[in-house]
Order: C-alpha cells, then structure tokens, then sequence
C-alpha cells in the first residue's frame, strides 16, 4: 500500500500484478461474482456439499448472467472456504481446516519439546498460514500441493517420533514397508500415471491429425485409442474432438470438402453422446452438442434436422441452467434457420429478461432482425445501440463485423 505506485513500475511481472490488486481491480470484481453464485449454491447443500469434483454442476444450476464476459465455466470459486464447503460441506471444510491447524500445533508441539528449532517451527506455522491466504483467491494445483504435503511429511517427522525411536522403527519394519509400498505404488503407477499419460498421448496424435487434414480415419483411430485407457480424461480426449471441430469451423474450415467436413462432424456429435451420458447432469455438454448441430445447420445451407436437434438441446440446456446468456443465442440462431421467427423473438426476449441492459443482447437481436428483414425491430436496436455507445464508449467494436456481415448477407451495401 505504501509503495504501490513504486512497484507498479517495476517489469517483473510477480511484483507489479501484487501492486496493482485492489477491490476495482477486473479479477477480484470477477472472484467477488463467482463467490456469490458459490455461496448462493452451498446454501442448497450446507452439510455435505455437492460432491468432490462437483462445483461445476453447482455453477449450472446457479450460473449468474452477470458471468458471461468473466467466466463462462466455472468448475473452480477461487476461494478454499466456497471450493471446499460447496463441493464437501460443512463437514468437509471443517476437516479441511483441521489438517492446516494440527499442522500448526505440530510446528508449536516441536517448539516447546525443543524438537525442532524457533526459526523452523515459525517459518513453517507461517507457510500453513500463507497456504491458507492464498487460497482465499486461487486453488492448488499438483505442484503446490506436492510442495503442501512434503512440508507436512517433514512437519510430521521432525515431531512425532524420537530420532531413536524412529531408527528402531525403520530397522524393524524396513522390508514391510517396501513390501506395501511396492504393493500401493504399482497400481497408483498404474492407474495414475501410466494409463492417463497414454491416454494423453494418443488423444494428441489423434487431434494432430485432424489438424493436418486428410488423415481423418486414422485420427479417429488414435481417439478411440486412447478412450480405451478409460481413465477419469476420457471426458476430456471427447471434449478434444468437439473443440477442433467448433474452432476449425469457426476459422473459416475452407481445406475439407463437404463430406469430410460432415463425418468429423457426426463424429464429435458422438462423443458428445458420450459425454451426456457419462454427465447426464452437466450442460457444458448438451450445449457443446448444440453448438456442433448449429455449425453444421449454418456449413450445410440451413440444414433444419440439424437445426431442430440444436433447439432441442438448447431448450434441455435452457431448463439446466438458465442464467446462461449463451443458451439462449444459440437457441435463437437454430430456430431462425427452421423458419420459427417467433421463436427466435422469443429466445432473445428471455435472454433480455435474464440480463437486462446487457448490449451484446441488443447486438444479436439487431443482426436478427437484419437477417429476416425486420425493419422496425432493427431501427429500434440501432438506436439502443447508438445510445449504448454513446454512454459506455465502443465496447461492442469486436462484436460489429456481425453486423456488417448480416448486412453483406441481405446485400444491403
């Protein structure tokens, strides 16, 4: 706080984020966000949360449309005290933070037994204690975590036992513990490390070869290659297929012909199948399989059986998770191409309902109305549009070649 402007300047890019952190700041007004939408879905499950690994279910049912321009998933709050109590509960974050404090008590417990030195139980106690305040903003990873847990091992050496009772304990038991070791470590290897690598490396041959055009068969190949490991990244290797897709297509997707274009479609459509299966309660992928039938009804002249399968997710997603602005412009474009204008009034009404005064709403409704030459409807976002502007600046500059290019459309030069 002192020396803010100071270290602002400083180009190591650690020290100057740490001096420009303050409540104005994007990414806490973000954080602050999603830690409400935590707190609003751990009151629906206080004592035992919703699962480990569940916080993104939690984050469909209770989604803000205020989110969309910050994080349009969330699977992480960015805070242990909404990431464990939303995902564990009460229960669970009271375990939590019972491991961080008997860690502590034993820093102190070395200390007063004079086991360990003053300036190693205080450096330690402090780094529990860091641990925790970091944590009130992000979540671990595998490498803070492998640092927390070796600290603990240490901490719990260093004061558990006598240097000769651990001695006498190392040289009585020494070979049971390499025969259990050996015994826990070869499936964890196994399991762990071993299967989910492989699986990664095959998902990446296969999405290489997509990438290069013209090995589709083979790319495929690979994919099912690696979804044979069965490891908890299947969902994942899936969600590869369906992101090449989207992305190619989205970048123009002018190498493939047609047919090609088609059959890695259908393929990851498929996958996605797949995910809602295994996920049945997670709209990230009834929206992905959505998004595909939409591409392909806008790559293949309006093609409406693909259109009517779009709307048919998008209305499942809608009823899943209905602060999600994106649903319902998806929704809308899938019932414009199946000749349903009043459906499509209707979606973009619910979104402007959902999120009012929000602009990139006005923007879609205006290249709508370009598109089915609805004049009135147009004037009426060009003007709402033109004041938007005039009050917040040009925010929607990214978003205007939609509509020069909806104008391009109706050859309205």
């Amino acid at each position: 706080f002192v020396f803010r402007e100071r270290l602002a300047n400083i180009p190591f890019d650690p020290v100057s984020r740490l001096a420009s952190i303050s409540f104005t700041d994007g990414s806490i007004r973000g954080r602050a966000s999603i830690w409400s939408v935590a707190w609003g879905g751990w009151r629906e499950r206080v004592l035992l949360g919703w699962g480990f690994q569940n916080q993104d279910l939690l984050f469909n049912t209770h989604y803000a449309p205020k989110l969309i321009d910050q994080e349009p998933w969330i699977d992480r709050a960015h805070n242990f005290i909404f990431d464990i109590g939303g995902t564990t509960g009460i229960v669970g974050l009271f375990a939590y933070v019972a491991i961080f404090i008997s860690a502590i008590g034993l820093a102190l417990l070395g200390l007063k037994r004079k086991r360990i030195p003053f300036w190693t139980s205080s450096v330690f106690a402090a780094a529990f204690v860091a641990h925790l305040f970091e944590n009130l903003f992000v979540f671990d990873t595998i490498s803070s975590l492998v640092l927390l847990f070796t600290i603990f091992a240490f901490m719990y050496t260093q004061t558990s036992l006598s240097p000769s009772s651990e001695k006498s304990l190392i040289r009585t038991h020494s070979w049971t513990f390499a025969f259990v070791s050996l015994v826990f470590m070869i499936p964890v290897f196994l399991f762990g490390v071993w299967k989910p690598a492989r699986e990664n490396y095959f998902a990446k041959k296969g999405y290489d070869l997509f990438a290069a055009v013209g090995s589709d068969r083979e790319a495929e190949a690979y994919f099912e290659r690696a979804l044979a490991y069965d490891t908890f990244g299947n969902i994942d290797v899936r969600r590869a297929a369906a992101e090449y897709v989207t992305e190619y297509l989205k970048q123009g997707g002018r190498t493939r012909n047609q047919e090609s274009v088609g059959r890695v479609i259908d393929y990851a459509i498929l996958k996605m199948e797949q995910n809602i299966f295994e996920r049945p309660t997670d709209v990230k992928w009834v929206m992905y399989k959505g998004q595909l039938h939409n591409l392909a009804a806008q790559l293949f002249g309006k093609n409406e059986a693909h259109a009517r399968a779009a709307a048919e997710l998008f209305e499942k997603a809608e009823r899943m998770s209905p602060g999600r602005l994106q649903i319902y412009f998806e929704l809308a474009g899938a019932r414009k191409i199946v000749g349903d204008t009043t459906g499509m009034w209707q979606a973009l009404e619910s979104a402007s309902s959902v999120f009012p005064d929000y602009p990139i709403t006005h923007l879609y409704a205006l290249v709508h109305a370009i598109d089915v030459d609805d004049r009135p409807r147009e004037t009426g976002e060009l003007n709402w549009l033109e004041q938007y502007i005039a009050l917040k600046g040009y925010a929607l500059l990214p978003q205007t070649p939609y509509i020069r290019d909806a104008y391009v459309r109706q050859g309205r030069f």
